[in-house]
């Protein structure tokens, strides 16, 4: 007999305490991040370390200068500067600068923001165990563009201007990012080859154990060292802390394909940290979680090959109104993309265990002739009240399937 699974709240009572752990835990780490910001402008400049998250080059009138986004080590902030001097390329390094603090508000740290900053000093480069294997991996590799791309990939490193113009022309830029989609392939796989050297121990020695709580805590310590490995990067703190909390209530047999845990995921991550309010890329994680879960909740009846191939292009096509009321930028290549993703899932590890037994290179042609392909730009932009309306369609779409439809419309009209 299955076991029916258990809803996550089961009481009024219970939705209560949630809420006000929720506020607690919101408000406590908004103090903390209000004493981290009386720190950093008491002064009208303050010196820190911090990460190049990101570098790239500007011009205004005649005069070039670059751009960089900082992460800062103390307090896990980031921000933009300019620098108008003739600079290497400082992506991944970790520098020495002073910041002017004058005219930032506690909102603007918050939600990010820019600062002049001078005395940039370059620190040491540390060689640290992502340093070492990154460079083996970038040494089996020829071109710049696949030493970024797999750099990227594997050890969360800064990718250039031209390489994120070409993913972005594919429409594939979530791929590239290390995120929760990438952890769910690591965790699959990482348990599957776990489960087979598991499995006779369990067999003989203990069978009374858990086999799936047991190998999924392995799996996750496992995850853990490899976030921490790589630096940590913000999407991959988001996904692991997801992935736990989904651990948590499966190990406890509650349902997990359910708006109301998504709600409470989200509520959760916001109050663990009050900066993913201003974050675009969290709320780009958000809506494709929902739009899956959109999907599954009408259409949960399909099976296998058709449930995954509908999913890919659901999500797609779902979110197109919400990534271009941000950016702009279209190209048919982008079409391409429900089709990448899908073939993802086999380049993914593949590629991973190219490079395990030092054939990384292999599909080094087949991934230039795809980064290379000419396209045309064109510049397309959801207008506010037409997003407005389709956020409310999305919404509706939970209770009454003729709003999913007309959702579906407004992404028509958008390139019509």
């Amino acid at each position: 007999m299955k076991l029916e699974k258990l809803r996550l709240f089961e009481s009024k009572r219970e939705y209560l305490l949630f809420l006000f752990f929720i506020f607690f835990l919101f408000f406590t780490n908004l103090y903390r991040e209000y004493n981290l910001y009386q720190t950093f402008s008491g002064d009208k400049f303050y010196d820190l370390e911090a990460k190049v998250l990101n570098q790239y080059r500007k011009s205004k009138g005649k005069r070039n200068y670059w751009v960089l986004k900082l992460k800062a080590k103390k307090g896990d902030f980031s921000f933009y500067t300019t620098n108008y001097e003739d600079i290497k390329d400082l992506r991944d390094r970790d520098i020495k600068v002073t910041v002017v603090t004058k005219k930032i508000s506690f909102w603007n740290f918050l939600k990010g923001f820019y600062a002049p900053t001078f005395n940039l000093e370059l620190l040491p480069k540390q060689t640290t165990l992502r340093e070492r294997l990154s460079k083996k991996v970038a040494e089996i590799h020829e071109n710049t563009l696949i030493k970024e791309l797999y750099g990227a990939l594997f050890f969360a490193k800064p990718i250039s201007k031209a390489l994120r113009e070409k993913i972005s022309n594919l429409g594939i830029s979530h791929l590239l990012a290390i995120s929760g989609y990438h952890l769910g392939f690591l965790y699959l796989l990482l348990f599957f080859v776990l489960k087979l050297i598991y499995h006779p121990f369990h067999t003989h020695y203990f069978p009374y154990r858990n086999r799936a709580f047991d190998l999924g805590f392995v799996v996750l310590t496992l995850l853990f060292f490899y976030m921490v490995t790589i630096g940590s990067p913000v999407s991959m703190i988001r996904s692991f802390s997801m992935m736990l909390l989904i651990f948590f209530l499966v190990t406890r047999h509650i349902k997990i394909i359910s708006f109301e845990t998504l709600f409470v995921a989200i509520l959760l991550l916001i109050a663990l940290n009050p900066r993913l309010l201003f974050s675009v890329a969290f709320w780009f994680s958000v809506s494709g979680i929902y739009f899956i879960y959109l999907f599954l909740h009408h259409f949960g009846d399909l099976k296998g090959w058709k449930l995954a191939v509908s999913l890919n292009f659901w999500v797609f096509w779902m979110m197109l109104p919400i990534v271009h009321s941000i950016f702009d930028k279209w190209t048919l290549l982008q079409l391409l993309s429900p089709f990448l993703t899908i073939a993802f899932v086999i380049f993914y590890p593949l590629t991973l265990f190219l490079h395990l037994i030092g054939y990384g290179d292999a599909l080094d042609g087949l991934l230039l002739s795809l980064l290379n392909i000419e396209t045309t730009t064109y510049h397309i932009k959801t207008p506010t009240p037409l997003l407005l309306l389709f956020l409310l369609f999305s919404l509706l779409a939970i209770r009454y399937r003729i709003f999913l439809w007309l959702s579906l419309v407004t992404v028509i009209i958008l390139f019509i």
